[in-house]
């Protein structure tokens, strides 16, 4: 995820080439509009990228439908409008919204935005294909440096985290 100020300046085509090279699988530009989606897109693409689209919880179904054809990869289902960062519960809402968006494509849906807890994580993986979970393991990693934690010990912590929040969840059984 970032700004396409950064895309822009390094020139569309070669920051897409530039990102599959480095590895990137794709990308997310959230001050990119869906009206002016589609070169993007195709630029990502084109380099075998993926273009990650955002529905926010106020998104109406026809723009939904909108962003949803310029995305591949996975839809990226904001939990709760407002800011980014940890939230102690999730929107009443959300299971309609990502119902709402689902009938509008066949690629998977994730869903993030404050996700910090397992309950959530285990509430989210009911009703989408992926959480995302941010802030949380920013907050991790901010307050392991700030104890004075070497390298191993943050990605301990890391890890820790994430252990947490994925106890109790049932692996889906491979398809195809």
């Amino acid at each position: 995820m970032l700004s396409y100020s950064i895309v822009h300046r390094v020139g569309v085509e070669r920051f897409m080439a530039q990102a599959a090279a480095a590895g990137f699988d794709g990308l997310i530009l959230p001050d990119v509009p869906m009206e002016e989606a589609g070169p993007v897109a195709a630029a990502a693409g084109g380099a075998g990228l993926c273009h990650i689209g955002l529905i926010a919880p106020t998104t109406s179904p026809l723009r939904c439908e909108r962003i949803a054809r310029h995305t591949t990869g996975f839809l990226y289902q904001i939990a709760a409008a407002g800011t980014t960062g940890e939230r102690r519960a999730l929107p009443p809402r959300l299971a309609n919204g990502v119902a709402e968006v689902r009938r509008h494509t066949d690629v998977p849906i994730c869903v993030g935005f404050g996700i910090s807890k397992a309950s959530q994580v285990q509430a989210i993986s009911r009703i989408a294909d992926g959480v995302i979970v941010g802030s949380a393991i920013i907050r991790r990693i901010d307050d392991a440096m700030s104890a004075g934690a070497g390298s191993n010990a943050i990605v301990a912590a890391v890890t820790e985290f994430l252990a947490e929040l994925t106890a109790g969840l049932t692996p889906s059984p491979p398809t195809g």
